[in-house]
């Protein structure tokens, strides 16, 4: 993902891209013609299959006058709008796929979050900074200065953690690093935002300090008689040494139905309250629609005929 300073640089930055990114296959199928190594050639190819997959869209949003504004720049704003309106076909591979099926087009942004899709160069100004959530993401490219919580919101575009991806890598072209101090120190707990936290450090001062984390983690355990190596290199756990294998395995027991309702709890039912019928015992149970729902009766409530009455002393909320 490439940001832009204003929507004019992303129409332009896309021609620019699209110009080098056409050189680079021709420059690589070159270099694929004068190989004589089997493996090299099969790397060059993957390469170029690759790139001629790979699609690009500008995604800005829409203004009144913006055709014009564009043709001022010798630009045309027409193709990208009508794109971001109508959405990118599907691949032929795609379409065979059952997510998919049935599918001919796709809008942008469910084509950038979608893997399998070759949409992978987006260029925006300022959608798609928050609250966008494409875990794939891993390169950010920013040629804007971002401040506060939109820097931390936009770097967090591609941190996120994702099957294949080992870190998010952010390239910055206008100096945003005094900005992430500040933004980190006011977001991150450092602070009021002036002194702020260097986030550029050497790898073997973060590696020092996760050396450092995991030896106080040890020492925390050992203290405690649980060791950390045991819980590392546990490769699975027995069995509940309580329970029979006979028992694990056999099917739980299901209550018996009467009407649709379970026997068991109009038993249950029956047993607090001992002096009633077996009718106005179904009829109150019929008053509730589980055993936690039934009206509270006063002693002394008629409940079916006139000679059954909640004998005194007996709670209703029990069930």
């Amino acid at each position: 993902m490439l940001v832009c300073i204003d929507k004019v640089t992303c129409v332009r930055m896309h021609r620019l891209i699209e110009f080098y990114w056409h050189e680079r296959i021709e420059a690589l199928e070159a270099e694929r013609a004068e190989t004589n190594d089997e493996q090299q050639d099969a790397f060059l190819a993957r390469q170029v299959q690759w790139m001629r997959e790979t699609r690009s869209a500008v995604v800005v949003s829409e203004e009144r006058g913006e055709v014009a504004r564009f043709q001022q720049w010798d630009l045309d704003i027409t193709p990208h709008r009508k794109l971001m309106k109508e959405g990118m076909d599907l691949p032929p591979a795609m379409r065979k796929q059952p997510p998919f099926r049935n599918m001919q087009r796709m809008t942008l942004d469910d084509a950038f979050k979608a893997e399998q899709h070759p949409f992978r160069i987006a260029i925006v100004r300022a959608m798609w900074l928050t609250g966008f959530d494409v875990p794939s993401l891993s390169t950010l490219y920013l040629d804007k200065p971002l401040k506060a919580h939109t820097l931390m919101q936009a770097i967090a575009r591609a941190n996120r953690v994702h099957e294949g991806k080992h870190n998010g890598l952010i390239l910055d072209y206008c100096g945003i690093l005094k900005h992430l101090r500040a933004a980190l120190a006011t977001f991150a707990g450092g602070g009021d935002g002036n002194g702020g936290t260097n986030p550029a450090r050497l790898d073997q001062e973060l590696l020092d300090d996760l050396a450092e984390a995991v030896g106080l983690v040890r020492g925390f355990l050992d203290e405690r008689a649980t060791p950390l190596d045991p819980v590392i290199h546990q490769t699975g756990f027995p069995s509940h040494p309580r329970l029979p294998l006979e028992r694990r395995h056999r099917p739980a027991r299901r209550p018996v139905q009467r009407r649709g309702r379970p026997a068991t709890c109009r038993r249950r039912l029956s047993a607090h309250l001992p002096r009633l019928s077996g009718a106005a015992v179904t009829r109150l149970w019929r008053w509730g629609g589980s055993p936690v729902d039934y009206p509270v009766i006063a002693p002394g409530q008629v409940i079916g005929r006139s000679s059954e009455r909640i004998p005194p002393g007996v709670e209703t909320r029990v069930l």
